[in-house]
């Protein structure tokens, strides 16, 4: 039979808003995999032009972040098959059974492609904080240097637009799984944690969990694929600042694309705050993107 959805379907409506104003913060928000390739498209364009200051003539611009990234933006289609492995041959006999096997495949594909997108953004994500913290005072794991580094530049990382909601979100969609819940409030009393630190934090946590075999397939629900979708739009948020504290001058202009000269220019800062929105909602800083409402 013809399949009649997409195992990426759930990427493009984790967020479920419909407060119906003008100014909600989902109004203009790329989808995750748009958002994707524009911070992919970002980092090749600032390399191009040797905003970094590492940056040596030849060599991919922030390779680990880069392949990272296109690996996650480039899942097309898939197909998950669980009952591959049981012995059961009810389908054969029972329409029932046939049916509930094929929920069983959608669910499965579904939470596969969104577990290896989230996948590509967390080695992508890594990989930022090893070469964006290199030499610095912070120390332990990779995550928890980049908790670190958000603790310590709070202000500035949560000028990335709407890091803070969409901490929220994930926060929200992993509310049931208490070991994350409750590590995330131990850890946030321990380390005196706020907002992105406590992000970074969540997507750590979040991690270890899904490593450690603790998510199985879902069975009723796509909720699991739209919490790997919701952190991993969380850690795109976090590598656009771990890319934009390692910027040569990041007032002066970059070219929005390396293909397109109509497409213009903006400050580098801004563009790297924004990019997960469509331009209207930022272009020169337009009033409508100060004064966004944040549920």
């Amino acid at each position: 039979m013809k399949q009649s959805y997409k195992a990426t379907d759930p990427a493009a409506n984790y967020v479920d808003c419909t407060c119906g104003k003008s100014d909600c913060w989902t109004v203009g928000l790329l989808p995750l995999r748009d958002h994707t390739a524009a911070l992919y498209r970002a980092i090749l364009t600032l390399g191009f032009e040797e905003r970094f200051a590492e940056y040596d003539r030849g060599d991919d611009p922030w390779p680990g972040v880069i392949y990272g990234l296109e690996l996650s933006a480039s899942l097309e289609a898939l197909t998950a098959d669980p009952t591959y492995v049981s012995e059961d041959l009810s389908w054969t006999m029972c329409s029932a059974a046939w049916e509930t096997d094929e929920e069983s495949r959608e669910l499965a594909s579904k939470y596969a492609a969104a577990l290896i997108s989230f996948n590509f953004a967390w080695m992508a994500y890594e990989a930022a904080i090893e070469l964006s913290v290199k030499d610095e005072k912070y120390g332990g794991t990779l995550p928890v240097r980049g908790r670190q580094c958000f603790k310590s530049e709070a202000i500035e990382a949560t000028k990335v637009a709407s890091l803070p909601v969409i901490y929220r979100v994930a926060k929200h969609y992993c509310r049931d799984l208490l070991a994350v819940s409750d590590e995330l409030d131990a850890s946030i009393t321990k380390y005196e944690l706020s907002m992105p630190a406590a992000a970074a934090e969540l997507a750590r946590l979040f991690r270890n969990h899904i490593v450690h075999g603790r998510d199985p397939l879902p069975v009723y629900s796509e909720e699991p694929c739209r919490r790997l979708y919701a952190v991993a739009r969380m850690l795109l948020l976090l590598i656009q600042h771990l890319v934009l504290r390692r910027l040569i001058d990041p007032n002066r202009h970059i070219e929005l694309s390396l293909h397109n000269d109509g497409v213009g220019s903006e400050p580098a800062d801004v563009f790297l705050r924004n990019l997960h929105y469509r331009d209207e909602r930022w272009r020169s800083l337009t009033p409508s993107v100060q004064s966004r409402r944040f549920p």
